[in-house]
């Protein structure tokens, strides 16, 4: 409840929020996240801080692409990429081995609509309506 009104006065006051990607999972497991942007379905790509072609998808380039996801009690945390405006489809995989691979089971999913600086959702706009 506290970190959810935390992040309420942030958003108001038009700060970007770390942590926004978020999924249950229990501690012991090593979990990542891969963002791709819906627009031209390119991948962001970690080390280069840059949306890429996903081009050729194998272990090297998922292991490239990996967003490292924090445990905190049972649910994992990253921050989302710096990201121009547009809509994102985020995939949690939970690591199996060493390193990030393309057989690493995929374990959530979902639509992120970004602003540039936040996630725009039914809480964000609502509160935006609220204040007009």
């Amino acid at each position: 409840m506290v970190l959810h009104l935390i992040r309420k006065l942030l958003i108001k006051k038009g700060k970007k929020i770390a942590n926004e990607i978020a999924h249950s999972s229990p501690n012991a497991n090593t979990l990542y996240a891969h963002v791709f942007r819906f627009t031209d379905k390119f991948v962001f790509d970690v080390g280069d801080s840059a949306y890429e072609a996903v081009s050729t998808w194998n272990d090297a380039r998922a292991d490239e692409c990996d967003i490292p996801m924090t445990p905190v009690a049972d649910v994992h945390y990253a921050d989302f990429p710096d990201s121009a405006r547009d809509t994102y489809f985020v995939q949690i995989k939970q690591r199996v081995g060493g390193a990030p691979t393309t057989s690493d089971p995929a374990i959530g999913q979902g639509v992120m609509y970004w602003d540039g600086a936040k996630e725009v959702n039914i809480f964000t706009e609502l509160e935006s309506w609220l204040k007009n």
